[in-house]
């Protein structure tokens, strides 16, 4: 399945929406400084950077806040289109989690 974009479409033709987001915030996820770690994201990436999940995303914001314990880092990033895939079904899950025997 290719991807698909997500981009708010108005309601009808030339109407203005409320905000100027041109997809919707519940598919904005954080990655914060434990995940960014993980990922090998040691740079913070500008605002508008493009991204690539499963999804294609931009950097909506970027943060670091100076705590007692160090330094904090999160990202917020746009998903703006995203593939979902069927995933296949194995009933024989010990060679799936421990490999074949």
């Amino acid at each position: 399945m290719p991807m698909i974009s997500m981009k708010i479409e108005p309601a009808m033709p030339g109407q203005m929406e409320m905000n100027d987001s041109k997809y919707p915030e519940e598919l904005c996820i954080e990655i914060e400084s434990d995940q960014l770690a993980k990922l090998g994201i040691s740079v913070m990436p500008r605002i508008g950077t493009v991204m690539m999940i499963t999804a294609k995303a931009v950097v909506k914001s970027n943060e670091e806040t100076e705590l007692m314990m160090g330094k904090e880092t999160c990202i917020e990033l746009q998903i703006t289109d995203m593939e979902i895939s069927k995933v296949e079904q194995n009933n024989n899950f010990s060679s799936v989690l421990y490999g074949p025997q």
